[in-house]
């Protein structure tokens, strides 16, 4: 029995030497790569080089449905401002991404090319920033806010923001401009402040507000008076984009006597 349990012992060492040089030969192997290709990693050399590295991690401990994409780099680095929503700096942030949900995250959400960045450090301690397959996110999840792929036609931006879902739906976009301003005092390239447009879907159809006017055309006549009430009553100024208040009105104007 004793000399059976000394040979398990001894085939699970020299299993565990063999993965060690197997793991070991590998990073030589990658070390050399990166050798040869010093100097010329840029263009297809630099993508080349960044898909052995994504293999690389994928196979000791980085999920590769996560952390494969391009890689981020800023489009305009001079410009005055930043692309980026809410602040210059990567968030929290939890993402379903092809039906697989993490937390977590470092995401940043790129306002003038709309994409999502992910922010993580690899293998070997560098900080790396990929733009994440926009067509594999089913949802994001940062600062409190919920992101979802856009699906109606009436509304422009790839990415939407749910406010509020029943019968009728609430959905704010948020878009910042890369623009040249000639005024006297700051003449350049920058990045505009966030436009933020806010729609209400009935049956299907995407209709924008920006005003309690306007909110109230969406409605038939003959329904505008208990809404406007309602708005009155809560003091809900649709120009401040104050949520839970959206929330509350969107509530209200799901109800059946309120429609």
């Amino acid at each position: 029995m004793v000399k059976k349990l000394n040979v398990i012992i001894s085939v699970i060492k020299i299993t565990h030497l063999f993965e060690l040089f197997m793991k070991n030969l590998f990073i030589i192997c990658f070390a050399i790569l990166v050798a040869l290709n010093t100097g010329k990693v840029n263009g297809q050399n630099d993508s080349s080089f960044m898909d052995l590295k994504l293999h690389y991690d994928s196979l000791y401990g980085m999920d590769p449905n996560l952390y494969n994409g391009i890689r981020y780099f800023p489009e305009h680095p001079q410009a005055r401002g930043f692309p980026f929503w809410k602040e210059d700096n990567a968030m929290m942030a939890e993402i379903v991404l092809s039906g697989i949900h993490y937390k977590n995250l470092k995401i940043r959400y790129d306002l003038d090319s709309q994409d999502f960045i992910l922010e993580y450090h690899d293998q070997f301690g560098g900080l790396q920033q990929l733009i994440i397959n926009r067509t594999k996110i089913d949802t994001v999840l940062m600062n409190e806010s919920l992101f979802v792929k856009n699906k109606f036609d009436g509304i422009k931006e790839f990415f939407i923001q749910v406010i509020y879902e029943g019968k009728i739906s609430c959905y704010y976009t948020f878009k910042k401009e890369y623009r040249f301003n000639n005024s006297a005092i700051q003449t350049g390239y920058e990045y505009s402040d966030e436009i933020i447009h806010q729609y209400v879907v009935r049956d299907g159809k995407a209709f924008v507000f920006n005003n309690k006017n306007s909110f109230l055309k969406i409605f038939e006549e003959e329904k505008r008076k208990p809404i406007k009430k309602y708005m009155k009553d809560n003091r809900i100024k649709i120009r401040k984009k104050i949520q839970s208040k959206m929330i509350n009105l969107c509530e209200f104007c799901s109800k059946p006597d309120s429609e």
